[in-house]
């Protein structure tokens, strides 16, 4: 922090505003025209709208308060750490509080916003309470904010905005390349495995067999253990994992490179490549017949079926299930096995490649997050 900026106290700088919910029984007080933000609107930089609306009594029979619009607002229980500007007039709940400033003539709110997001891990790092982490409203008054003359901030303010400028258009670049190579693997993946008369036409039944998944009772799962339990949302989000120290029969673990079919809500195969693991009911390991069709070409036909298994469901989401029946009895063309990996050769040359470019502008976006990071730090400090 640059001495020779003044420090002054955030509960001096702002008038620091509560929230609050008003009762959910009461249809009443929702859907009109207050927004009303909560944590789960907090990941923008911006705050346009809100999830939920509040009416007039809703507003007035709870301990909620509109902030001003451009004002800047902090989450302190949930989602601590976070900070959005407001576009408009907004009220928030309990978890939430709104920084109003005093006198703009000594700093601003763009200001206040940059530099709190500054301290964001600080914040995080004084965190309290058993289940969820939040901070006092004195230790929010109480944190210190360097004060430049308004000209600086100005300064300050217009750099990082420019380096952030940058970040979106990085942001959106990178964006844009998942989604183009996305619709460049259906369009290659479709096309290499359309189906040819010459093919064989037989069933996924004939050629591999679907060995299903264990249910867990509760206490089944143990926080440590043996093995793991791979769960559907393992594949995708959750890093948080259960154990079991049973001993089931071998077709109730995957191994290292087995085929896997998770057959609830995210659906479609995937191959397996962790160690000896336990795999949950709702996911099928597929062991193919190998002198029929090879295990990459079975899993990249599955991988092209899932869009075709949506459209029979008659849902077109991913919110559902698919029977171990239905999946068996599914038809599939297959050309001989010299062809199959040809075909998987190929595939997976096109995959190498869509993956490459998607890497460069991954590691183009995480060298401006960074940037950005250590400026808004630097800034701060005086050093900009």
């Amino acid at each position: 922090m640059n001495p020779k900026w003044p420090v002054r106290r955030l509960g001096d700088l702002c008038e620091l505003v509560g929230g609050g919910t008003p009762a959910k029984d009461r249809s009443d007080f929702y859907g009109g025209g207050i927004p009303w933000a909560t944590v789960r609107d907090m990941n923008v930089d911006l705050l346009t709208s809100t999830e939920h609306n509040l009416t007039e009594a809703g507003l007035k029979f709870s301990s909620s308060h509109v902030v001003p619009a451009g004002s800047v607002v902090i989450a302190t229980r949930v989602g601590l750490g976070k900070v959005v500007m407001l576009a408009q007039d907004t009220a928030i709940n309990q978890d939430l509080r709104g920084l109003v400033i005093r006198d703009p003539g000594i700093v601003t709110d763009r200001f206040i916003y940059l530099w709190y997001r500054s301290i964001a891990s600080q914040v995080i790092a004084a965190g309290t309470g058993a289940t969820v982490q939040g901070v006092t409203l004195p230790f929010v008054s109480s944190l210190e904010v360097p004060v430049p003359p308004l000209a600086e901030q100005q300064r300050i303010v217009g750099k990082l905005d420019e380096l952030s400028e940058i970040h979106a258009e990085l942001a959106t670049c990178y964006a844009s390349a998942v989604e183009q190579t996305k619709a460049i693997w259906v369009s290659t993946l479709n096309h290499e495995l359309e189906p040819k008369d010459s093919w064989t036409p037989v069933t996924l039944g004939d050629v591999a067999t679907f060995h299903n998944g264990r249910a867990y009772k509760k206490e089944e799962l143990l926080a440590s253990g043996k093995y793991r339990v791979l769960r559907v949302g393992n594949f995708f989000s959750s890093d948080s994992w259960y154990w079991s120290d049973l001993e089931l029969d071998p077709t109730k673990y995957c191994v290292h490179g087995d085929l896997l079919y998770a057959w609830s809500a995210s659906f479609g195969p995937r191959i397996w490549d962790g160690d000896k693991t336990i795999y949950h009911y709702h996911i099928w390991k597929v062991v193919e017949d190998s002198s029929l069709i090879g295990r990459m070409f079975l899993k990249f036909w599955l991988e092209a079926d899932v869009e075709r298994v949506k459209a029979a469901s008659g849902t077109g989401t991913t919110m559902m299930h698919v029977s171990k029946g239905s999946i068996e009895a599914r038809e599939i063309r297959v050309p001989p096995l010299s062809l199959q990996r040809a075909i998987v050769e190929k595939l997976e040359e096109v995959q190498k490649g869509l993956s490459l470019l998607v890497d460069v502008h991954s590691k183009r976006l995480e060298a401006a997050q960074n940037l950005r990071r250590s400026v808004l730090a630097a800034a701060f400090r005086g050093d900009l």
